[in-house]
Order: structure tokens, then sequence, then C-alpha cells
């Protein structure tokens, strides 16, 4: 007021959900040169170890100014819990839509704040949350199908493409399952299994 100096600032545009290291109270700042297009390299959305019960996957939204006034999401709104790496939500709930749910991992993320376009880069799936010795996919890459194999019975394989579309899903009671992988082009998948005590994503890839 004394000078008449004055400055601007780029929006500050973070993430926040249910991980490790959020928790919902806690963004992760992203960067951006122009503010327009931001980035969040390597970033890690691992369970959340205070959960009582943690949630199966990652539950994320993109925020203004770590405030709820302004924040992006799922076009499908709140409780659509579809799986989903790429989306755009610009009037949604809250300004922002539903919730973004990715498995846990480690991801690249980039968001056009003019669109609302988000997209989720796969790097890397978290450790899954089944013993070492009590789950297991093979062959792993294959050509035909996969045989996942649990000491628990599985109740339910889905498999989702590196976009996050679902193509393929079984049901099951038993303590293996065979996916077939016939019909998939090759590439990167990953497969959530579900158990009765619980359930953990898994990358395959079919040759």
């Amino acid at each position: 007021m004394t000078t008449g100096d004055y400055e601007f600032f780029n929006v500050v545009v973070g993430v926040i959900g249910n991980v490790a290291g959020s928790g919902w109270g806690t963004d992760f700042d992203m960067t951006t040169t122009d503010g327009i297009t931001y980035t969040l390299l390597n970033q890690a959305f691992l369970v959340d170890g205070s959960q009582a019960t943690p949630d199966p996957e990652a539950r994320l939204k993109i925020r203004d100014n770590h405030s709820w006034n302004v924040n992006f999401g799922t076009s499908g709104g709140d409780g659509s819990n579809a799986l989903a790496l790429t989306g755009t939500a610009q009037n949604g709930k809250n300004g922002g839509g539903g919730n973004i749910f990715i498995p846990y991992g480690t991801y690249d993320v980039s968001f056009n704040r003019t669109t609302g376009a988000w997209a989720f880069t796969l790097k890397s799936l978290a450790v899954n949350k089944f013993d070492a010795g009590s789950f297991k996919v093979y062959p792993n890459p294959a050509k035909t199908s996969w045989n996942i194999t649990s000491n628990d019975d599985i109740t339910s394989v889905q498999v989702y493409d590196m976009l996050g579309k679902s193509v393929y899903a079984k049901t099951a009671s038993s303590k293996e399952v065979t996916v077939n992988a016939a019909d998939l082009s090759k590439g990167v998948y990953f497969a959530k299994v579900s158990t009765a005590n619980g359930s953990s994503t898994v990358k395959l890839v079919k040759e």
C-alpha cells in the first residue's frame, strides 16, 4: 500500500486424498511454469496406515490453493467408484465431480487447469497387500492366460488397461483363477484381485 509494488503468483494446485502423507488433510503440490499446465512427477500414492480398514484403492482429488472451493475429480460424481487414470471434470459436485480412483502405486500426474483434464501415468504398482508367500501370478508375461493363486479364496478379478478401462472381469470362489488374455492386445494391464480378507493390484504383461 505504501510503495504501490505488486506481484502476481500462479494458483497453487495440489493432489489430496486417502493416501499416506495426505490423509485428506495435506496436498501434494504440483509444479507449473504458465499457471495452466501442472505436473507432479514420481509421486507415490500408498496405503494410509492410520486407516483402521484401508481403502482398496487410492481415492484422490485435485484442488486449488489447499481449499475445497475449487476442486477437480471424475465426471461420474461421488460414489461412482470407477477406476480411471484419465478424466475431465470442471463443474461437478463441489466444483469437481467425484473422487479419482486409481490403484495404489507411483505415478506421474498432469493437469490442465483451463480444461480440467487430468491424467495419471503409472510408473509402478505398490507392493501388494497380500503376504509374499500367499499370492502369485504365472506366467507373467503371458501369451494366452495368467494364473492367479492365493492362500485365501479369490472372490473376483478385474483387469484394466493403462487408461483405467475395464477389459476383463471374473467372479470366483477358489484359490486359483485363470484369466483369459487371448483377446487382449499386447501391452501392460493391471488386475485388482479380491479375497475375503482384502484386495490387491498386480501388474500384468501380455506378449
